[in-house]
């Protein structure tokens, strides 16, 4: 974060951008800017972590039609470092027997595992 005048939070405030915020700012507000510099994955500040989502849906042998940590640096304008540590590799299968999840959440998942394979 960087420090801001009271001037710039005012206006910030009038906005209304930071009242449907967690943490009440949106890192990805250009007249804002409320942070100096950024390290990490962008994305999941915004909230959506793409390559992790990416990175999920690999596991459960699903690809998306896009090559989304690509899209996602190309459109936010930010070379990811977390895009080269995870964001193409490919990771094991996921067994949903394996997962520790409550009965009704595995059996919603053990059935889409099974519609996937049909």
């Amino acid at each position: 974060m960087r420090n801001y005048s009271d001037e710039e939070i005012e206006a910030y405030v009038q906005t209304g951008d930071p009242l449907d915020k967690a943490g009440a700012y949106g890192i990805q507000h250009a007249g804002f800017q409320p942070v100096a510099s950024m390290q990490g994955c962008y994305a999941s500040v915004m909230g959506l972590p793409m390559c992790h989502v990416t990175r999920l849906l690999r596991q459960m042998e699903m690809q998306p039609g896009a090559d989304v940590p690509a899209n996602c640096q190309a459109f936010l304008n930010y070379a990811c470092p977390v895009f080269k540590e995870i964001g193409l590799q490919r990771l094991p299968t996921l067994n949903p027997q394996s997962l520790a999840l409550p009965g009704c959440f595995a059996k919603t998942l053990e059935s889409a595992f099974a519609k996937g394979t049909e």
